[in-house]
């Protein structure tokens, strides 16, 4: 049997045909495209915000590069010298340090004196004169542990003799007897690092 419809109603049927077409067009290639686009933008926005990020890093790689290398040099200068709050302390550290180097010399540290400190441009000195009673070889040990080592120590107005030996009535061996050292043991510090005191009176121990 055949259907027939009047001409308006087959206009309207070949209008809804048409529609129903350019819908399920729609649906099938243009919403995926749609959405295709939206997640392409928002993964445009991210790159941007990315770049933008990396953008101010590489600005800040210049300044942080040269803070490293200010900090890298002021380590390096630090390394050789004394450190400490005041004068008081360091010498005090730098009496322990003899003391303890003439105890593993088989020695004794008789007496320990605080020098006055003197400034040398920005720089200040501190120094300790020092007396013990050691072998020849425990004070060659001692020297050379205090010049060698870090921070930077240096020695001066060295004064050695051989000590008295009650059982001989005389002097001892030098070679294998003890001997009387006296010497300044002395470093630097950074005058900016230290508080501004008076400078240390020579005090005895």
């Amino acid at each position: 049997m055949t259907v027939r419809f009047g001409p308006i109603a087959s206009r309207c049927l070949a209008l809804g045909i048409l529609a129903a077409l350019v819908t399920a067009g729609y649906l099938a290639i243009a919403l995926p495209l749609l959405d295709t686009v939206a997640d392409n933008r928002r993964e445009i926005a991210d790159l941007n915000a990315a770049l933008a990020r990396f953008e101010q890093i590489a600005g800040e790689r210049a300044a942080r590069k040269a803070e490293l290398g200010v900090l890298e040099r002021q380590q390096a200068t630090q390394e050789g010298f004394l450190q400490g709050s005041n004068e008081t302390l360091i010498a005090a550290d730098l009496q322990n340090r003899i003391k303890a180097l003439a105890a593993a010399g088989k020695g004794e540290l008789t007496s320990t004196q605080i020098l006055a400190s003197d400034a040398e441009g920005k720089l200040k000195r501190v120094g300790v004169r020092g007396l013990m009673a050691i072998p020849l070889a425990g004070l060659v040990r001692v020297f050379y542990d205090l010049e060698s080592a870090t921070p930077f120590l240096f020695i001066d107005n060295v004064e050695i003799r051989p000590r008295l030996d009650p059982r001989r009535r005389g002097y001892g061996d030098v070679d294998t007897g003890t001997l009387e050292a006296r010497f300044d043991v002395y470093g630097f510090v950074h005058a900016a690092a230290l508080p501004a005191l008076p400078s240390v009176t020579p005090r005895r121990r």
